[in-house]
């Protein structure tokens, strides 16, 4: 199945036009070299030779604000970025340690992590009060605890996080099976697809099969139990479809796609590439659906 996706005017922005797109590198530009830091922007990222600035959320948070603004943004942004990397690593705090879902291709290689699929990681970060932080698996194992017992810990951390935060259930109807989801201000919220199905995040699982999971940005976390009647088709084209735009437009994307979950066990089962989004449950998947 191809679930075609609207063209985006800027291939290195995707939320702004083209000429929008060069407005907010020249802001970035600008201001960096206001900062004694002249940048090149390759890939959504800032280089200005002693560091790297993802410029990913930036623009996120600016998309939707009247140009006039963006300097401003731009600014007050970097100020809270160069702060949190100025400061001396604080002690490690098993109290604050949570996993954190993220791509691959952002996850730091020193870090205590899990893989989950070819392109998700989950890894132990520290929920500080005015800052996440990733430790190195060095830093953490220093600790005196090992690595199975870090993790443990994280979950047990994050259910009692999530219990704690305001956190708002809503459901999707869709043709097939509804669609679960959870949202919340909360960097982990996302997350809560690493818990045990028995804790209820995911939704109810009325076949013990697992859930279609969409994590498409740190705040958001969607679900549908998988077996029963024959209606995944449309139910799983309504998540791929709600992925997708809740991935390209909210702060701290993790990714478009949708998961199988069952047991701590995750199989990707769709895929976006430019042509569209392609869905392959696999033979496992596919005989449970039926």
């Amino acid at each position: 199945m191809i679930f075609r996706r609207r063209s985006t005017p800027d291939a290195e922005f995707t939320q702004l036009d083209r000429a929008a797109a060069d407005r907010f590198r020249s802001v970035v530009t600008a201001e960096l070299a206001r900062r004694g830091r002249p940048c090149r922007i390759e890939a959504g990222v800032a280089h200005t030779g002693e560091r790297a600035y993802g410029l990913e959320n930036l623009v996120r948070l600016v998309a939707p604000r009247p140009q006039e603004e963006w300097p401003a943004l731009v600014a007050q942004h970097l100020d809270v970025v160069d702060a949190a990397s100025e400061r001396e690593p604080a002690p490690v705090d098993l109290a604050a340690l949570l996993p954190r879902l993220r791509r691959v291709e952002d996850a730091d290689g020193s870090t205590l992590q899990r893989r989950l699929t070819d392109d998700l990681v989950s890894l132990l970060v520290l929920d500080e009060p005015d800052r996440v932080t990733t430790p190195t698996a060095q830093t953490l194992l220093a600790t005196g605890v090992a690595a199975d017992a870090l993790g443990r810990r994280a979950l047990a951390n994050l259910a009692d996080h999530l219990r704690a935060e305001p956190l708002d259930r809503f459901e999707v109807q869709t043709d097939g099976r509804p669609v679960h989801g959870l949202v919340g201000d909360s960097f982990f919220v996302a997350s809560a697809a690493l818990l045990p199905a028995a804790q209820g995040w995911l939704g109810p699982d009325p076949y013990g099969q697992g859930h279609l999971v969409a994590v498409p940005s740190r705040h958001v976390l969607m679900a549908t139990p998988v077996g029963g009647p024959p209606d995944w088709v449309v139910t799983t084209n309504t998540l791929v479809q709600l992925a997708t735009g809740r991935h390209d437009a909210d702060p701290g994307p993790i990714s478009p796609d949708v998961y199988w979950v069952r047991a701590d066990r995750w199989t990707r089962i769709s895929q976006r590439a430019a042509s569209g989004v392609s869905v392959t449950p696999g033979p496992e998947l596919e005989a449970l659906l039926r």
